[in-house]
């Protein structure tokens, strides 16, 4: 367990992130003002009223938070810089469960206060008679009012510093949500011209096909044409060896005729 709180409180910031924040500086200056008022006991009702739906709301921010954090935003986050000891996404996961803590232990020690009193718990009969004993009893009475009604209004500025953490959070996703938008614009872009050069791929092949077919059906025209021209070539050639061979027969005739004669 030291351990764990060790870790949280380095990684929140220590006594430096502490004393650097607004809203511990805001809760100061509002105790001051509001001197009068935790005075009186009866103020203890508030923050035992306000103080488990404020728990609530922080701890259901947190699951939230871890749950459906954005994973690019948590990998962004989670990255260390050159001499950080601790992750940006470490500082976020600290601020919350430093809110946290805070307000369990304001209400332990409401509770506490609301049950019992210092008086009663450290009253000594035997140094009932010093004024400066009573003198103690009274100004520490007044010191832990002051001090829980501090604790209380850090609560309080606390949930403001969640909420502007929030805010913080939806910036960045914010940013990753428009990079990832541009992203699908120019995928779309991207598939929208991949689908057009693939129509004109097909276009053109299918014109090449096309094309192809004619030059097919030019050459067979072409090919049947030539063998028309074969067989009529033939045939003449066989008409005219058919007419030459009577005429041959007839000359043979005459010149044995006239041998004979």
């Amino acid at each position: 367990m030291s351990k764990t709180l060790k870790k949280y409180w380095q990684s929140y910031g220590g006594f430096k992130a502490l004393m650097k924040s607004p809203f511990l500086w805001l809760s100061l200056l509002m105790t001051v003002i509001s001197y009068e008022f935790f005075l009186d006991n009866k103020w203890l009702d508030i923050p035992i009223s306000m103080l488990p739906s404020l728990l609530g709301f922080n701890l259901a921010s947190y699951s939230v938070w871890l749950a459906f954090g954005n994973h690019k935003l948590n990998k962004i986050l989670s990255k260390l810089k050159e001499g950080q000891l601790h992750s940006r996404y470490m500082e976020v996961n600290s601020s919350f469960i430093h809110f946290i803590l805070a307000q369990i232990l304001c209400l332990i020690l409401v509770v506490l206060l609301k049950t019992n009193s210092l008086n009663n718990i450290i009253y000594l009969p035997d140094l009932a008679c010093f004024h400066f004993y009573m003198k103690f009893l009274e100004y520490g009475q007044i010191f832990i009012n002051g001090f829980i009604f501090f604790l209380f209004c850090y609560c309080l500025f606390s949930m403001l510093a969640a909420v502007l953490g929030f805010i913080g959070i939806a910036s960045g996703l914010d940013i990753i949500y428009r990079q990832e938008s541009k992203e699908e614009i120019q995928s779309k872009r991207l598939n929208q011209q991949n689908i057009i050069q693939k129509e004109l791929l097909n276009q053109k092949i299918k014109e090449e096909i096309e094309l192809l077919k004619v030059q097919k059906i030019k050459e067979e025209l072409e090919l049947s044409m030539l063998q028309k021209a074969k067989n009529e070539l033939e045939l003449l050639i066989a008409q005219k060896n058919s007419s030459i061979k009577p005429t041959q027969e007839k000359i043979k005739n005459i010149i044995g005729f006239f041998k004979s004669k």
